[in-house]
């Protein structure tokens, strides 16, 4: 059976009861049909991914308890985009889809690390 992976928002740590709320109980428990024992991987964007274990299930609740950590937190790789000069309502264009995409160096200031 393949892992499934839940967000959890808030801490977690080894033996630590989770709550789940009404929308992860019904996807773990009802689109999923996980059962009490079975395992899932949960991370929350900052301690990394645990391996947990379902302790109360039901369709609008539920318990989870963190067993392990299986892998440290991994920050994602530097985006760089880059374009050939257009005209200008196009470089606003793309400057403001590179923005929304999380784009923060500017293209001079990439120029100005690589020379």
């Amino acid at each position: 059976m393949a892992d499934i992976r839940l967000y959890i928002d808030g801490p977690l740590a080894a033996d630590l009861v989770l709550p789940l709320d009404s929308a992860q109980s019904t996807y773990l428990f009802g689109v999923m049909r996980r059962k009490v024992g079975d395992t899932l991987l949960v991370f929350n964007g900052a301690s990394g991914e645990w391996r947990a274990e379902v302790a109360k299930a039901n369709k609008h609740n539920g318990l989870l308890v963190c067993k392990q950590a299986t892998g440290p937190q991994v920050s994602p790789p530097d985006l760089w985009l880059l374009f050939a000069p257009v005209k200008k309502a196009r470089t606003a264009f793309i400057v403001e889809k590179a923005v929304e995409m999380g784009g923060a160096a500017s293209a001079a200031r990439a120029h100005r690390l690589h020379q």
